[in-house]
């Protein structure tokens, strides 16, 4: 049986002054996935980090909510 969640999910918290984002899950072009907007929503971090846990599976899915996530801190200017 595979062991990845069947779900792309995505989590937040603040440590210190960044804002981690800590994505597992399948992210598929066929399933939902998380938005960065929603999940970085009015947070003002100095830095941003993503972390991928080791049990994630994904294609393109991923890599748009990464581009996603660039896209929102350079409008900000916060280090990614």
């Amino acid at each position: 049986m595979d062991s990845v969640q069947t779900t792309a999910e995505a989590a937040v918290v603040m440590e210190g002054e960044t804002l981690v984002a800590r994505v597992s899950g399948r992210w598929r072009l066929t399933r939902p996935a998380p938005a960065w907007a929603d999940l970085a929503g009015g947070r003002a971090p100095r830095a941003v980090r993503i972390e991928a846990g080791e049990r994630a599976a994904w294609d393109s899915t991923l890599v748009l909510f990464l581009a996603e996530a660039q896209r929102w801190c350079t409008a900000r200017q916060i280090a990614l």
